[in-house]
């Protein structure tokens, strides 16, 4: 007779092995779908934003996808826009260019290097 030699299965110790194994990979499928939700919010957000700067009048847009909404705005010489989502939220806010205001500005700088630092004469 064989005394060292006895039968035995994995079975048992396996299925605990696959459950756990299992359970960790939904949970990260799961923490990764939501950081891409987060993460398209947040895109989307500063581009609406980007567009309402673009703007020559005060418009709002209304922003609305899945687990998440928001809202972008410009009022006058900002831009401003939040959003909110499951376990997040973001605000933004811009200011708005204002190439004419910047031309008004280099003409004043452009005055004071010329020799004699006045104006033209």
């Amino acid at each position: 007779m064989m005394r060292g030699a006895r039968q035995a299965s994995y079975t048992v110790e396996a299925s605990f092995v696959m459950t756990v194994t299992l359970l960790v990979m939904a949970f990260l499928i799961r923490t990764a779908y939501g950081q891409y939700r987060k993460s398209t919010g947040i895109m989307e957000l500063h581009e609406a934003v980007q567009k309402v700067k673009g703007q020559e009048e005060t418009e709002e847009v209304v922003l609305q996808s899945g687990s998440w909404s928001g809202q972008a705005r410009r009022d006058g010489p900002k831009a401003s826009g939040t959003a909110q989502g499951a376990g997040w939220s973001l605000e933004i806010e811009a200011s708005v260019q204002d190439p004419e205001a910047m031309m008004r500005m280099l003409t004043i700088l452009d005055a004071f290097r010329e020799p004699g630092g006045g104006g033209k004469e």
